[in-house]
């Protein structure tokens, strides 16, 4: 998710609607009598990110970006369990994914300018993308020291869990409590993870490990933190934005142009009015009523500018810087005679034992793994684009569901009746949790 996994869920999605048409006075005449005006705010239907609308007919698109989404989050993680089980070196792992991901992928897109750079001040950066960065770098080397130590699936089934970590943190720090309905749906999430752990002790050491266990844990308490500050960095965008449209004069299209300016603006009091009507009303309403409003605005560039994958170019950034020097102190010589081996076209000796195998072949393999982690978190903010909180919600369920099962088959990981079960309530207590969730809060 890693990161971007749970953590964007907390994203303002309610659907985009016509905001109630709210009255509000206007001069107007020579003698200055006050006349009512109108003030409505955008009735466009598309979000900041994609500040276009979605085309008709693009279901079936949206459904393929889908499955392609399962293939490459399935992919990686079956790719990770391999090159964590033949090299050992899951530090190394985590660092070369981060860095391929920002150095190779994100900084183009940044210089040739087919993204903004985020524009963000030393506060923002110190308050809150240096946080999300710690809590990355956390999220990311968790999941890899739990898939190095356990099987894939019970990472995942632990990792299902994220929903309980996300409420005590919602409560402890932003004093937002969930409804009893979405606490009551969190107990079978809890329970499952307790009956699948179970299960896999008696399976074999593959299955259940305490460092497995723990760092899928570790790996949940970073996802639900940074789920906390990306609602922060939220709120202080949308501050921002709100101080800068309050200054803003409103144009009236029906209002009659002024002699003077031979403009139909209205400012003052109408603006901050018409500003605090769209404050009221979903986030993407009030971002699509700045940019009609703005377009070429500073306020509209920053709002583009801190759009999710944006954002997330800047934490995994943070996070690679984290882990680099973490992989030197942990792993910095067999890191080094890995890399040696893979020039030299030799072969590793397999931690598990085994025959040898070539270190440029678990290379590729590791290269892959990095170009699937970058493709499969751009396919997850395709799908926010696309989607609502609740449909994405769902198909993240389901993806948990594709992990699993890919991992049961493909790697043939050991499966008993109780972990099979553990699995199947843990993905029905999350769905039944988004439900919750979407109904009650």
């Amino acid at each position: 998710m890693a990161k971007s996994e749970e953590k964007l869920l907390e994203r303002e999605s309610a659907p985009a609607v016509e905001a109630p048409s709210v009255p509000v006075e206007k001069v107007s005449g020579q003698d200055g009598e006050r006349i009512p005006l109108t003030v409505q705010t955008s009735k466009r239907k598309d979000s900041i990110d994609s500040c276009a609308e979605t085309p008709e007919g693009s279901e079936w698109a949206t459904g393929a970006i889908i499955i392609i989404w399962y293939i490459l989050n399935a992919w990686w993680n079956i790719d990770n369990k391999e090159v964590l089980t033949k090299c050992g070196l899951p530090w190394t792992v985590a660092t070369f994914q981060l860095f391929v991901g920002w150095l190779f992928v994100f900084c183009p897109l940044w210089l040739l300018g087919w993204r903004r750079f985020p524009r963000a001040s030393r506060g923002v950066v110190l308050r809150n993308l240096l946080p999300q960065g710690v809590c990355h770098f956390l999220t990311h080397i968790g999941a890899m020291i739990a898939l190095q130590a356990g099987a894939v699936s019970f990472t995942y089934t632990v990792k299902a869990a994220e929903p309980v970590t996300t409420a005590i943190l919602s409560a402890l720090f932003l004093s937002q409590f969930y409804s009893w309905p979405s606490v009551i749906a969190l107990i079978p999430i809890v329970g499952g993870v307790i009956g699948a752990s179970l299960g896999a002790q008696g399976v074999d050491s593959l299955g259940f490990s305490w460092t497995s266990f723990l760092g899928a844990s570790a790996s949940n308490l970073g996802s639900s933190s940074r789920t906390i500050y990306l609602k922060l960095l939220r709120e202080e965008v949308r501050r921002l934005v709100k101080s800068m449209f309050l200054r803003l004069p409103y144009t009236d299209p029906e209002a009659p142009a002024s002699p003077a300016t031979q403009t139909n603006s209205v400012s003052g009091g109408e603006a901050a009015q018409a500003a605090a009507l769209a404050l009221a009303i979903p986030r993407r309403s009030i971002t699509n009523e700045i940019l009609e409003t703005m377009p070429a605005s500073e306020a509209a560039d920053i709002i583009r500018s801190f759009a999710p994958s944006n954002v997330f170019a800047c934490v995994i950034l943070v996070a690679s810087l984290l882990t680099f020097p973490a992989a030197v102190f942990f792993e910095g010589a067999r890191a080094l005679d890995f890399f040696r081996r893979v020039g030299g076209g030799e072969d590793l000796e397999a931690p598990m034992g085994g025959d040898p195998v070539s270190a440029r072949g678990v290379f590729g393999v590791l290269c892959r793994s990095a170009l699937t982690y970058f493709l499969w978190n751009e396919l997850a903010y395709a799908i926010m684009r696309r989607t609502s909180a609740v449909t994405y919600s769902v198909a993240n369920v389901v993806k948990r569901v594709a992990v699993m099962c890919a991992a049961i088959f493909v790697l043939n990981e050991p499966l008993n009746a109780t972990t099979a079960a553990g699995m199947f309530i843990v993905i029905l207590g999350t769905a039944l949790y988004t439900h919750a969730r979407t109904k009650f809060g």
